[in-house]
């Protein structure tokens, strides 16, 4: 409010760093602070612009502590320490039992030793249980490895023609600044510690890393390297495995390695300073998902029992019936599908006038929902009966605040809307999902089950990957349940359908909502560096990070699946005649809101159809849930 503002400027005059913190979160020190201005709320200090001041300033703030929070995030930790571990015990004990098959020699000694005259019901399930355990986890690493030894399936040159590499790559150097660009993709070697070790450190065991110097180490963590650390041979490293899902650049052909030649005098042209001289640099890595191997932890087959067996039966499937959802398949692709309400059969004069048969299924507009992952499109479903509008039957142009706006798009509806949610098996915590679509393939699907429905005119909205708000409830910046969601399904596949349909002499896509999206900046290295590579700062992060990043579904899904220059968005590729929304929210640590807002928050975006919505006080999917007073911050 104003008060104080003469001393902060002096302060920052002086030192160059302002670090201010709540009163409520700092703990009083033993000596003065230097340089220190205190304030009923909040405690300024100035610190010099170096690292281990930095580290020292910030190391004093002691945030308030929840026991019971502790605790239970504690015992959520030595459980995926259990999950994790169930696979190699199984084995080991396989092993073992198989050693003293092959040392008793003879049936008589083999039943003699291992009691199977007397085993019990109970002891023959716990056998077939421990074996399959065991099998379970040797499947799970074989297709872990056999996703590894390849790059992503829908990249390459095949797919990406040179001319489409040259466009898209002036689209990425026109959003961010050159030298940023290419240096936020490069890191240095960090460590990622186990959700048993920071449980360890938690507990004070010395030796193992407390919960600050955890949170410390990864902030720090593939933060880039400085454009005048990075050599020629570093960046054209990059490039080879980014651009050309090629190992490196020794794997390029004469006349690949020539074309990256060029984007990369492209690059340092836009930076306006040349790259040092020189090979690849010792030490320095590039961040690419579709080439690196795949980070997966392991979990058991009770994990799935509970996720794809007792969450679906118990809480998806009734949610979905209840609303007045049926489950639908054309070829792969699975989905939901609810009429408007009150819209069972459309009057005979309206039919026939459109050439149709009376009681056929009305051609109104229909809401199509790509969720995110977590356990499937379930979550979503009660925010969707306040997003989508079934009653009013006329929508104004662009009106994003309502719950109309997202079903119409801005043209009269002359019957109630209908909502449609595509499933993604890939991303749903199932024991063995679907293989994910191809861009061509999910397009096509989706075109060809709008068509069954009889949807003309549809708004297609996807939802970030994020994690279920079923489990821990919304999310809310880091703590104390930080966001796993950072790659997407939702937006990535709304953009393939987006950039297919656009080509349709009449397209069938009227607007998009793009709700936390990484699409619209997919080629910015912090999702990827959020989601893929970050290590976990804490116990929550770890928990977060075990059940939505590590699950090897999704992540064979996230960085071998999506084709990143077929699920970017645009601006360049949209038109006032397809309305977006896009909708972020202000506190979300994955989707980078102010870029977003900068990018397509300015006025020739509004010329081109686009509106950016920020909804404030919220992080990633913090929009789920279930509370009215969210009303006012759904698009």
């Amino acid at each position: 409010e104003g008060k104080g503002s003469d001393t902060f400027e002096f302060m920052l005059a002086v030192a160059g760093l302002l670090v201010l913190r709540p009163s409520a979160l700092v703990s009083r020190p033993t000596v003065p602070y230097p340089r220190v201005w205190n304030h009923p709320f909040c405690v300024a200090e100035a610190v010099a612009l170096d690292e281990s001041a930095v580290q020292a300033a910030v190391g004093r703030v002691e945030p308030t502590k929840d026991p019971a929070e502790g605790i239970l995030l504690a015992s959520i930790a030595a459980l995926i320490t259990i999950f994790e571990l169930t696979g190699p015990v199984c084995i080991s004990l396989v092993a073992i039992a198989l050693a003293a098959v092959v040392d008793a020699g003879t049936r008589e000694a083999v039943t003699m030793q291992l009691g199977l005259g007397e085993v019990t019901a109970a002891e023959k399930l716990a056998a077939v249980w421990v074996a399959s355990e065991a099998a379970f986890y040797l499947v799970q690493t074989a297709i872990a490895s056999q996703a590894s030894d390849r790059h992503s399936p829908f990249t390459g040159v095949a797919q990406w023609s040179p001319g489409r590499r040259r466009e898209l790559w002036r689209r990425l150097l026109a959003t961010q600044p050159a030298a940023e660009y290419l240096s936020s993709w490069l890191y240095r070697e960090p460590s990622f510690p186990t959700p048993a070790t920071l449980l360890l450190g938690w507990s004070g065991v010395p030796g193992f890393p407390s919960p600050r110097a955890a949170a410390a180490a990864a902030a720090r963590s593939f933060r880039g390297v400085g454009w005048e650390e990075i050599t020629e041979g570093d960046a054209y490293e990059w490039g080879a495995r980014a651009l050309f899902a090629a190992p490196s650049l020794a794997a390029l052909t004469p006349a690949q390695e020539e074309e990256l030649r060029a984007l990369t005098s492209e690059l340092e042209q836009a930076a306006g300073k040349a790259l040092a001289a020189g090979g690849p640099t010792p030490g320095v890595k590039s961040m690419c998902a579709q080439m690196d191997r795949l980070q997966w932890s392991s979990r058991p087959l009770l994990y799935y029992a509970l996720s794809d067996g007792l969450v679906q039966a118990a809480y998806a499937a009734p949610k979905m019936r209840s609303l007045g959802y049926t489950r639908r398949r054309t070829g792969e692709l699975g989905y939901y599908y609810r009429r408007g309400r009150g819209a069972a059969a459309e009057p005979a004069s309206s039919a026939e006038a459109r050439g149709g048969e009376r009681g056929a299924p009305s051609a109104a507009d229909a809401f199509v929902f790509v969720h995110g992952i977590g356990v499937g499109p379930a979550v979503y479903a009660d925010v969707l009966e306040r997003m989508v509008c079934d009653d009013t039957p006329v929508v104004a142009v662009g009106d994003a605040t309502t719950a109309g706006g997202l079903a119409g798009a801005g043209a009269p509806l002359h019957h109630p809307p209908r909502c449609g949610q595509v499933e993604t098996d890939a991303i749903s915590q199932k024991l063995f999902p679907a293989a994910a679509l191809s861009p061509d393939r999910f397009a096509q699907l989706l075109d060809r089950a709008l068509a069954e429905l009889g949807v003309e005119r549809a708004v297609i909205c996807g939802h970030s990957y994020g994690p279920s708000p079923l489990l821990f409830g919304p999310c809310r910046s880091r703590p104390p349940f930080p966001s796993a969601g950072e790659l997407e399904a939702g937006t990535a596949l709304v953009s393939y359908a987006l950039n297919r349909d656009r080509h349709r002499r009449r397209p069938r896509l009227c607007g998009a909502v793009l709700l936390d999206p990484i699409a619209t900046l997919l080629h910015h290295s912090t999702t990827t560096r959020e989601f893929v590579y970050r290590p976990a700062s804490g116990l929550a992060d770890a928990i977060a990070d075990y059940l939505f990043k590590k699950e090897l579904w999704t992540s064979r899904a996230v960085s071998r699946s999506i084709v990143f220059h077929e699920a970017s968005f645009f601006l360049e590729d949209c038109s006032a005649r397809r309305p977006t929304l896009i909708a972020v929210s202000d506190d979300d640590a994955i989707v980078a809101p102010d870029a977003i807002a900068g990018r397509f928050g300015t006025w020739q975006s509004r010329l081109a159809g686009v509106q950016v919505l920020r909804m404030a006080g919220i992080g990633h999917g913090g929009w789920i849930e279930d509370d009215p007073a969210q009303g006012d911050r759904l698009p």
